[in-house]
């Protein structure tokens, strides 16, 4: 029933500098539009009307970030906290998209070799305004399809994953597989070096991870998540939309059709959009429970 989904919707305080942020990576502005206060109160908590800016990356349907206006600051987090984690993109040039990153102003982790078998995965993590983390992938082989495959010069993809951190994975994935989405991915890691990665230096970090998607081969957004096996972590609110924090969004034909299987989720208010990113469609947030939030679309 569950598609991947298209976007990523991310909180920011100050539009321009979230933006500055994805151009890094190969995102150009797209539609702009502004959600009038009883959309913005129904999917965001946010009681006035709030801007919106598609990011998108040429060539790439999916796997766009949609940047709403949050008069909430960004929320402190312990390294461990289940909340919303980090968009995942790939990278085919490690060094060179460091260089650009810490170039530009941004904190970069140290990069991290993680080893699956014959596979390695070379990752870091890129932090930009609101504390929003961009995790940069760069695997040996094995890529997951994504626009790199029809422009291997590119340097970044569109992106490939958004991640969750979870205080329990076997309570709360089956949300997702129960709904239609396939398991890609499910693995326990201990690499050398993780606890820096995720802002924890002085840790040593086992870590889940899990991926789903509709279809293996398809093009991204993935659903990811992460559980840090044995150490303390905190649930963390959602809602109201803070700048920094993100979702995944969903869009659907037939809203009325899928919001009974989306159950035991809650379900917010369903409200209509006319806007020229969302011309004539209605949508609604929902929350697993879990306490993952999520957004569902109607295609106009």
């Amino acid at each position: 029933m569950l598609p991947s989904p298209i976007d990523v919707v991310v909180g920011a305080s100050d539009m321009e500098a979230a933006a500055r942020f994805l151009e890094l990576f190969g995102f150009e502005k797209g539609l702009t539009a502004e959600l009038p206060a009883d959309v913005a109160t129904a999917l965001y908590g946010i009681g006035d009307p709030v801007h919106e800016l598609l990011m998108v990356v040429p060539g790439a349907p999916r796997g766009r970030v949609r940047l709403v206006a949050s008069p909430n600051p960004a929320r402190s987090f312990a390294s461990f906290d289940a909340r919303p984690f980090a968009i995942d993109l790939f990278t085919t040039d490690m060094e060179k998209s460091v260089e650009l990153a810490v170039a530009g102003g941004y904190h970069s982790s140290p990069i991290t070799d993680h080893h699956f078998g014959p596979l390695t995965i070379r990752e870091v993590e890129i932090t930009g305004p609101d504390k929003l983390v961009v995790t940069l992938l760069e695997p040996s082989a094995g890529r997951r399809p994504s626009v790199l495959d029809d422009d291997p010069d590119r340097l970044h993809s569109e992106v490939h994953a958004f991640v969750w951190s979870d205080t329990n994975l076997d309570e709360h994935i089956g949300y997702w597989t129960e709904r239609g989405l396939q398991t890609l991915m499910d693995v326990v890691m201990e690499t050398p070096g993780l606890g820096a990665l995720v802002g924890a230096p002085d840790e040593d970090v086992k870590l889940r991870l899990t991926v789903f998607a509709d279809e293996p081969d398809a093009r991204p957004i993935r659903v990811e998540y992460v559980e840090f096996i044995g150490k303390p972590s905190t649930p963390q609110p959602s809602l109201p939309l803070a700048a920094g924090l993100h979702a995944p969004a969903f869009e659907f034909d037939d809203l009325d059709a899928v919001l009974p299987g989306l159950a035991p989720a809650e379900i917010g208010e369903i409200v209509t959009i006319d806007t020229a990113i969302h011309p004539k469609m209605r949508a609604a947030t929902a929350v697993t429970p879990g306490g993952h939030r999520f957004e569902v679309w109607e295609k106009s």
